[in-house]
């Protein structure tokens, strides 16, 4: 089963994350600790900028608060857990482990409310913008949709060729991208349900995807040693590298942050960590984030 999400490479067991967190181009690290096992990813609060939840190989999630840097709620699961994700309404999160078994958590008593034991390798999943259907990608190259809450199946699109590893909605609630085994980002039409285009400019499987605040750009990142950023409506698009001097942009006037060499870079989706590179004129208002998870 693929890890999706907070990748941290060999070597990631402490669970022990880096979150740089200031909101210029200065960067502050906090520390939170806890898990006893792999932070696989990680999720913010769909409303609540201090809040963000935890996957762990340790069989548990976590929900922390950046205002502290502590783990407020430990909630203990059936499995290793490798995806996870928080309900635009913020009041339930899904959590994926290697058993492809799906739990939902009420997000304010911590107790399950659901659980949904799948037949295929489940790599990703999310909420619709609407709240009321479930996507997950699997290792068939396949999206499945199920209604919810019911969890009854809708859909199931050949997505890709290979395994499909990530998805991602839009703020905007127009399009959802996904991610492949086979190094392609696929942009879909939320409400036909249709491919309107393609992305190709990495290598590698692509592992991440993130959108803009406003919607109009899709960043997107693979075991390449940059991020592509990409116009959703045009496909043109600008690369992000990562160097041994840093990570920067390849392009004239923009910024570039300098980062420890030494520690393996996570490009984490789902708006991971906040704050640690501005984006210049191409994301205005819109701060990118990384997360840096390290043994």
């Amino acid at each position: 089963m693929q890890r999706a999400g907070i990748w941290g490479g060999s070597g990631s067991r402490a669970g022990r994350i880096l979150a740089p967190s200031a909101l210029s181009l200065q960067v502050k690290e906090n520390n939170y600790r806890g898990h006893g096992d792999s932070v696989d990813q990680l999720c913010w609060h769909p409303s609540n900028p201090d809040l963000f939840v935890t996957a762990s190989g340790d069989k548990t999630i976590r929900i922390w608060d950046v205002r502290t840097t502590k783990c407020i709620a430990t909630v203990n699961t059936k499995g290793e857990n490798i995806n996870i994700c928080w309900s635009p309404d913020g009041q339930t999160i899904a959590v994926g482990n290697k058993d492809d078994v799906v739990t939902f958590i009420d997000a304010k008593t911590h107790r399950s409310k659901a659980e949904e034991q799948f037949k295929f390798e489940v790599n990703e999943i999310s909420w619709n913008n609407d709240n009321n259907m479930f996507f997950l990608t699997n290792g068939n190259g396949c999206i499945n949709i199920l209604s919810y809450p019911e969890l009854k199946p809708i859909q199931s699109i050949n997505a890709h060729p290979s395994n499909c590893i990530c998805i991602k909605f839009d703020p905007m609630g127009k399009y959802f991208a996904t991610g492949s085994a086979d190094a392609l980002v696929s942009l879909w039409d939320v409400d036909e349900l249709v491919c309107v285009r393609c992305f190709s400019r990495l290598d590698w499987p692509v592992r991440t995807l993130s959108f803009s605040h406003d919607g109009k750009m899709l960043a997107s990142a693979s075991e390449d040693h940059f991020i592509d950023i990409a116009e959703v409506e045009t496909g043109n698009g600008f690369i992000l590298e990562n160097s041994k001097e840093g990570i920067g942009w390849r392009s004239a006037g923009v910024h570039m942050v300098n980062l420890p060499a030494k520690e393996e870079l996570s490009y984490a989706e789902q708006n991971a960590i906040r704050g640690s590179l501005c984006l210049s004129s191409l994301w205005q208002t819109c701060l990118s984030c990384l997360c840096l998870v390290t043994g």
